[in-house]
């Protein structure tokens, strides 16, 4: 499936540049005994799009993030993946929402995820050195199963499921993305073009649907929650269907 630019503008969604040079190896590692490791050396290749983030969790973790997978360069894969992040990797930060080229390392525990390197970066998948990453792999070897047919859709709100266009309490406001290429957006029961209005879905993990004008098509899924941190009922739009390209 192809993906195209999407150009999106939506509510808490911060673009993230390309990895900064105050992100080094040696910042790190002063003696100089670390290094970035190459993509031939590591056992996990995926695309992915971050589902959650959670930026403070237990132990020397920085995040732990949950991907939903797309494709493979090292087999097949769960619908989702968790990684978690180490403090020794201060430029790996992941954005809920956006698409990235994830270079991993495993454990000899299966129940744990993955886990990354010294030094590793949050290559998202427009970044130039993503990109050439991919054309030196060449086409991945395994593609996820299309929307529908996928273990995830056994909990996640499937298209056509109501939501409601007023406030609710405890609901969650989703602002439905906007983009001059965007022909048709498709969450729950609202299809409409880019730039539409709020909506106001209950917590969970959504399908949705982004049809381009050129008639390409990019399916995935968006998690909607509310978050204990903030409070009682306090509910927030994860950053979302950003930064797709």
């Amino acid at each position: 499936m192809r993906v195209r630019a999407p150009g999106l503008v939506i509510a808490l969604w911060t673009m993230m540049a390309e990895p900064a040079t105050a992100c080094l190896c040696e910042i790190i590692s002063p003696a100089g005994g670390a290094r970035v490791r190459s993509w031939s050396e590591r056992p996990r290749i995926f695309i992915g799009v971050v589902l959650e983030v959670d930026p403070t969790p237990a132990g020397p973790s920085r995040q732990v993030v949950r991907f939903v997978t797309e494709a493979s360069w090292r087999g097949a894969m769960r619908d989702t993946v968790t990684l978690v992040v180490g403090r020794n990797s201060p430029c790996a930060d992941y954005v809920a929402g956006r698409r990235y080229l994830v270079l991993a390392d495993t454990t000899a525990d299966p129940q744990a995820g993955l886990v990354t390197s010294s030094c590793d970066y949050a290559w998202g998948i427009g970044y130039s050195a993503a990109v050439r990453m991919q054309v030196d792999l060449g086409a991945p070897g395994w593609r996820t199963p299309p929307m529908g047919r996928r273990s995830l859709d056994a909990y996640a709100k499937p298209i056509g499921t109501p939501i409601s266009r007023r406030f609710v309490e405890g609901h969650v406001a989703f602002v439905v993305p906007s983009g001059a290429d965007i022909e048709r957006f498709q969450i729950g029961d609202w299809i409409g073009p880019g730039g539409g209005p709020v909506l106001f879905p209950a917590p969970g993990i959504y399908q949705y649907r982004i049809t381009w004008t050129d008639g390409t098509v990019y399916e995935s899924y968006v998690s909607m929650r509310c978050d204990p941190r903030l409070g009682e009922g306090r509910c927030q739009a994860l950053p979302s269907v950003g930064g797709i390209r």
